[in-house]
């Protein structure tokens, strides 16, 4: 894309990313990140009003809030917010750490967001607000324990809170949420009959060749003759 489609990009999306818009995402990104700081344990400053700066809560924020916003939106939109986010800060002197920190994390967010998409489709819709949070907010901490997300200004991608079993929240998503049925290595009832035919189909081929070998064999060395009801091989 060229710079100027760019621009002409970033001013349209400004332009419909109204203050009541952004306050909201806003409000809602800091409510699920005090959330999520309180149950995993994440690190977090001391100073008031820069608790969730260049630390992981900073990581979990700017993930989570281009996941919500490609998924309700799209990942174009949430890209352009998150560059103009971060153009903003360079009117403030940001240090390229920070801005090369948010940046990475704003990219991990988007794709968060999109495999979402892909992975629930409608049934996304039918979850409660507080099921879709959680739902993004494992998956943010799963990408930051996996050493996905940068977590300093200086490029270090360390996590010290909680873990997450993602076998188990997998699992549950399947089950519970999408309503997938597990893989069973039993065979169904379909299975079962097919493999029971070819079976009859092998044991048939199987005497009828035992016949053709025993007629083959008294042609040769004699005949058979039926006396008092059995069959019997005369030699000649």
């Amino acid at each position: 894309m060229k710079t100027t489609d760019i621009k002409k990009q970033i001013i349209k999306t400004v332009n419909n990313y109204t203050k009541e818009d952004r306050q909201y995402i806003n409000d809602r990104t800091l409510k699920v990140t005090d959330k999520f700081q309180k149950n995993f344990n994440l690190e977090k400053r001391d100073k008031k009003g820069n608790e969730y700066w260049n630390n992981e809560c900073d990581a979990f924020k700017h993930a989570y809030m281009q996941a919500y916003m490609t998924i309700n939106v799209n990942d174009k939109y949430a890209w352009v917010a998150g560059v103009f986010h971060e153009l903003e800060g360079r009117t403030y002197n940001q240090p390229v750490g920070e801005e090369k920190m948010d940046t990475h994390n704003n990219k991990i967010g988007r794709d968060i967001g999109e495999k979402i998409k892909n992975e629930f489709g409608s049934k996304w819709n039918n979850l409660s607000e507080e099921m879709k949070d959680n739902i993004i907010g494992v998956r943010i901490i799963e990408r930051m324990q996996n050493g996905e997300l940068i977590t300093h200004p200086d490029g270090r991608r360390s996590y010290n809170g909680k873990k997450v079993n993602s076998k188990n929240v997998q699992k549950y998503i399947d089950e519970k949420i999408l309503k997938k049925r597990p893989k069973s290595n039993s065979k169904n009832f379909s299975d079962t009959i097919r493999e029971t035919y070819k079976k009859m189909v092998q044991d048939r081929n199987t005497i009828i060749a035992n016949r053709k070998t025993k007629n083959d064999t008294a042609s040769s060395d004699g005949h058979w003759v039926t006396i008092n009801g059995n069959h019997v091989l005369i030699n000649t």
